[in-house]
């Protein structure tokens, strides 16, 4: 029997099991993500699903939740806007500091919505793995191109309750450029991402520096602590356990 077995099929096996597993590393919480792909820009399963829940934000702040089950040690993240189409070039906060704690964990984080009335917009998060880069940077622009070789990405759809037409502000966006958002400390070369880009943030998931209070239509997600995105991240865990079990029991028939 164990002649018959070939280690190359099985290894082959195993580590498929094991990429399906840990196929995520951040996810959003709150709003809902539009899948649970996460590799393939812009939103992890190619383009992206103008399908599924939406959620509504009045502009201003607001607190959108995720949550990251595998960690990246200073691997950064950015927010930015698609106005009901595939081009997230409306980037809100650029830089965001990576959160230091190996544990599963619920990032909650102040986003300031602009003030227009989008019917059907998105959120994406884009999180280059900067640890695992050779050199000390690398680049990932807006349209998914770049030399960062291992990027995250996750969706949501929402709605914008404001008075603004979405054109108007977004003419009034690429006149200026991206501008870092008022007291925003986090600063950097745009679209430029750098090892240990890193800060403390409390025990409950907010950044040093902004508000520790959810607001908007995800606070109750924020303040409860649990979410769906755990649930997944459990899962995953599971999942990786699983195949490492496997993986162990075969290679003990093959040895």
């Amino acid at each position: 029997i164990k002649r018959m077995i070939n280690w190359r099929s099985i290894t082959l096996t195993a580590a498929l099991v094991f990429v399906c597993a840990v196929e995520a590393h951040i996810v959003f919480t709150c709003p809902p993500p539009v899948s649970s792909d996460l590799k393939t820009p812009p939103c992890g399963a190619g383009s992206m699903s103008y399908t599924g829940s939406i959620t509504t934000f009045a502009p201003g702040e607001n607190t959108i939740v995720f949550n990251e089950y595998i960690n990246h040690d200073g691997a950064p993240m950015r927010v930015s806007l698609a106005l009901g189409d595939q081009s997230f070039e409306y980037m809100l906060y650029d830089h965001i500091p990576h959160w230091d704690n190996p544990d599963t964990k619920d990032y909650k984080f102040q986003v300031t919505l602009p003030d227009i009335n989008c019917q059907d917009c998105a959120l994406q998060i884009v999180n280059p793995m900067t640890d695992k880069l050779s050199g000390s940077s690398c680049t990932y622009y807006a349209n998914g191109t770049g030399t960062c070789f291992s990027v995250y990405h996750t969706c949501a759809r929402i709605k914008i309750t404001g008075k603004q037409d979405p054109l108007q502000w977004a003419a009034q966006y690429q006149s200026t450029g991206y501008r870092a958002p008022a007291g925003w400390s986090y600063t950097g070369t745009q679209y430029v991402y750098n090892k240990g880009e890193r800060a403390a943030w409390s025990a409950a998931g907010y950044l040093t520096g902004q508000n520790a209070k959810a607001v908007g239509p995800c606070a109750s997600v924020a303040n409860n602590g649990k979410s769906s995105a755990v649930s997944i991240a459990q899962m995953s865990r599971n999942g990786l356990l699983i195949s490492m079990a496997i993986f162990a029991i075969l290679a003990l028939i093959v040895l």
